[in-house]
């Protein structure tokens, strides 16, 4: 009757019946517990659960009963995975699908190897096409990749690492159990699609070895595994287990083809290329022993005896394969630290350097690489200092001029004292020898570290005295023409457009629109701006930096994407400095008709400006954009857009708080914006309302008109699910200094409506804070939470304490209305299965 009564309720969504269900077949014998598999799998689908417990255990008591195939019906629907906003996505909690996979899966390989083995090998597969590295296509196999090592500590698995080591288990218990059907089992795991499949077959075959040996034999004895990086640890398994077995022939052909990996004439040239000299005798059978060791290190205790013995001798001459890789990338002690320079002082620093005769070898421009490291550090540390002392580091080596520069960019940033005076010198100088130097390997990175401290300078507009106006102009136009001839290194090159504003100030292009902007900036702040047009025949120093800016603005192709995110980041600054400026040119900036190119100033407004700009909202090209993203985001928008989605919704809301949102939009807004959206809205809108400070109380009173609008709009709906998680929102607002009566009147209309706040953790503690005095009130509330349905039995379990003191202190309060109201709530809760405040009932 019971197993009958639970299958009857199959079709059931509401979580309190979901859970007593699981509840129930877990306390179940496995005969009757199996015959609910069906259900139980039902009820596992994407959603908030709050029994994954159960299940769990329900599956190791099946499988341990002999019910394999029920334990098996539940796990496909207990450890299904799914694509949810393009990503790969499980029923659990961060990490504890990995758990419960690592807690469970024993059993089910125990109680039905093979079924759980094609299980196992179907969620890896479906892993590999959610997160792209499966079907093989243009690109190739990219499935090795989904894995790292297979053996690695089960308590740092991921999903797909956890799944292949399920496999491994599955497969070899499933041979132990028949032998004579090794090669199907493995077979099936090949006939999988990708060379992650083939790793793990390798790894059954090594466990294995001895029931497949024409399999390890045919692994070992193929060519194109042999010295594989991406199968080497698999291999190395089947080799130590299966390479003594072998015949002598085979064997000698396995090292043949090791032996081959060594390529001297080809390595030769490479030395020469890289070191600039011939290899002597030394470098050669360095090169003869790490190829070797590197491809058979993993298994070179199986070798013969000879070639081990060869193995240890490359060891103790040649060292450890860490030792190798040091000399390899040329790791080198600076010949003095950073602590040395500061012990020592600025002069007698930079004395060293410049008296310093390095060797023309590869090692001596190591050791300068990383004494230029160390007097970067130096110079960081003592930054006012050392830009005292600039004249005297502008004749060193170009890298320690440019590490100076690096040195001093993250002060000026901080807005440390520094001379400006000697810094504005040194910088002249140094942006006159790029001028008259255009083919210069340190170009670039010079130029980069010239504009990168300028900006950091000018970012504090007090740290340079406005009496060096005509150094910074003449610098910034200096830059400006320097970076148009200077082409971007490769890598930048590669990237067709900088994702990110933190990428397009690193382009020369997008640097020196943010140079222009903060000269703007600081000329406005230090009155030196001017709102007049310059003169045709003598420009300002302000027509001077607006003409960087239009220049910028002239390449309407897209290629050049990195200025115009640099003025959508500043578009606030812009409006402050230059708002004329900005009205006249934001067609070319966020043109109406090239939504592509748009995007690249919107984007970043959106995404890293300090807020929206109320005025605006009168010109097209700024309120299209807005409209714009309202679509994407109602037509449930790209992945891309989650970031943006975020900061539309807080744009929004500072503009309605402000009192500047046209109503249209907020109508268009209010319509098309997904849940999670108007979630997030509301969430803003409590922050709003518990903002202190008297200033704030017209921004407050929208902000409750605005809540009022909603729940108005909750309570005349028929489909509560549309704003059920936007109006339970209030709950969090107990998190902030809002009203506490008018919050308790708010969430008992709510309630009374039908809608019930979410985070009830955070309402039971703070009403269980406070003053008797409201306990009534309290109480109210309490019923209407307990009473309500959309409210599951586990989230009223989680604050126990809490919970009891409000219903304690209820129980003697002088209102007779409120004691019967506790003892209402103490019957429902105990009607839900939350027995433990019965006693109150006494």
């Amino acid at each position: 009757m019971v197993v009958g009564a639970i299958r009857a309720l199959a079709g059931s969504t509401h979580p309190d019946v979901q859970l007593s269900g699981v509840e129930i077949a877990a306390a179940l014998p496995a005969l009757d517990a199996a015959m609910l598999a069906e259900t139980i799998s039902g009820w596992l689908v994407p959603g908030e659960r709050f029994f994954l417990l159960h299940p769990a255990n329900i599956m190791k008591n099946l499988a341990r009963a002999g019910y394999g195939n029920a334990a098996l019906r539940i796990a496909t629907a207990y450890f299904q995975v799914f694509s949810k906003d393009d990503r790969l996505a499980t029923l659990h909690d961060h990490l504890m699908y990995e758990h419960f996979l690592s807690d469970t899966a024993t059993d089910l390989i125990a109680a039905a190897p093979r079924p759980a083995l094609e299980l196992f090998c179907d969620l890896l597969h479906r892993v590999a096409v959610i997160r792209k590295y499966l079907p093989v296509d243009e690109h190739g196999d990219l499935s090795n990749h989904l894995l790292g090592d297979i053996d690695g500590n089960p308590q740092h698995r991921d999903i797909p690492t956890a799944l292949a080591a399920a496999i491994v288990e599955a497969a070899t218990e499933a041979i132990r159990e028949d032998v004579s059907k090794a090669n199907d089992v493995v077979s099936r795991i090949r006939s999988r699609e990708g060379m992650v499949f083939e790793r793990i077959a390798m790894r059954v075959v090594a466990s294995s070895s001895g029931s497949l040996p024409e399999l390890a034999t045919r692994y070992l004895m193929d060519a194109d595994l042999i010295g594989a990086s991406w199968c080497r640890t698999e291999y190395d398994l089947i080799a130590k287990a299966w390479f003594p077995s072998l015949g002598a022939q085979e064997q000698q052909a396995i090292l043949d083809r090791v032996d081959s990996f060594i390529q001297e004439d080809r390595w030769r040239k490479w030395f020469v290329e890289a070191n600039h000299r011939e290899p002597n005798e030394w470098d050669a059978r360095e090169h003869r022993f790490a190829t070797v060791h590197d491809i058979v290190g993993g298994w070179s205790d199986v070798l013969p005896v000879d070639r081990q013995r060869e193995l240890e001798a490359g060891a103790a001459e040649f060292g450890t394969p860490s030792d190798r890789y040091h000399r390899f990338v040329g790791f080198v002690t600076s010949p003095r630290s950073s602590e040395d320079m500061s012990s020592a002082g600025v002069d007698a620093t930079i004395s060293f350097l410049r008296d310093r005769a390095p060797d023309p070898d590869r090692e001596s421009a190591r050791e300068t690489t990383a004494l230029a490291g160390e007097f970067r550090t130096a110079v960081s540390a003592d930054p006012l200092a050392y830009s005292k002392s600039a004249s005297e580091v502008i004749d060193l080596p170009s890298i320690f001029v440019r590490r100076f520069l690096e040195g001093l960019d993250t002060p000026a940033f901080n807005g440390a004292n520094l001379d400006w005076s000697s810094l504005l010198s040194f910088m002249t100088t140094v942006v006159r020898r790029l001028e008259r130097r255009p083919v210069d390997a340190d170009r670039y990175p010079l130029l980069r570290a010239c504009i990168a401290l300028m900006v950091s300078g000018l970012r504090k507009t007090a740290a340079i005295d406005i009496r060096h106006g005509g150094e910074v102009l003449s610098l910034a136009t200096s830059l400006h023409a320097i970076a148009s001839t200077t082409p971007e290194p490769d890598e930048m090159r590669r990237l067709l457009q900088p994702p990110s504003f933190a990428d397009a100030r690193q382009r020369l292009s997008g640097s020196i629109v943010e140079l222009s902007i903060l000269g703007l900036n600081w000329l406005h702040a230090n009155g030196a701006a001017s709102t007049s047009e310059p003169s045709t025949n003598t420009p300002s120093p302000v027509g001077a930096l607006r003409s960087m800016l239009v220049q910028s603005l002239a390449d309407q192709s897209g290629k050049h994407a990195a200025p115009r995110m640099v003025m959508g980041r500043y578009l606030n600054c812009l409006y402050r400095v230059e708002g004329c400026w900005l009205r006249h040119h934001l067609t070319s900036l966020l043109p109406v008709d090239d939504e592509s190119l748009r995007e690249y100033a919107w984007s970043t407004h959106l995404r890293d400006d300090v807020g929206p700009i109320d005025d605006l909202f009168e010109e097209p090209s700024y309120r299209d954009c807005y409209i714009g993203e309202i679509g994407k985001m109602s037509s449930g928008g790209a992945n891309v857009r989650e970031t943006n989605n975020h900061r539309l919704t807080g744009y929004l809301i500072t503009l309605l708080v402000r009192g500047t949102l046209p109503e249209e939009l907020l109508n268009l807004f209010l319509e098309s914006a997904p849940m999670s959206e108007r979630q997030d809205a509301m969430r803003l809108i409590g922050q709003t309302i518990g903002s202190g400070g008297a200033e704030s109380s017209a921004l407050k009173e929208r902000a409750e008109r605005y809540w009022s609008r909603r729940l108005s709009a909750a309570k005349a709906s028929a489909d509560r699910s549309r704003y059920a998680n936007e109006i339970g929102s209030i709950g969090l607002w107990f998190l902030w200094n809002v009203d506490v009566d008018w919050l308790l009147e708010q969430i008992t209309d709510a309630l009374g409506a039908g809608y019930a706040p979410n985070d009830l953790f955070i309402v039971f503690q703070r009403l269980s804070r406070l003053e008797e005095a409201k306990i009534d009130k309290v109480i109210e509330v309490l019923e209407g939470i307990a009473t309500s349905p959309s409210v599951s039995r586990y989230a009223l379990m989680v604050q126990p304490a809490e919970l009891r003191k409000m219903l304690t202190a209820g129980k003697v309060s002088q209102s007779e209305k409120t004691r019967r109201r506790v003892e209402r709530i103490v019957n429902v809760l105990a009607s839900k299965g939350v027995d433990s405040f019965i006693d109150l009932l006494r």
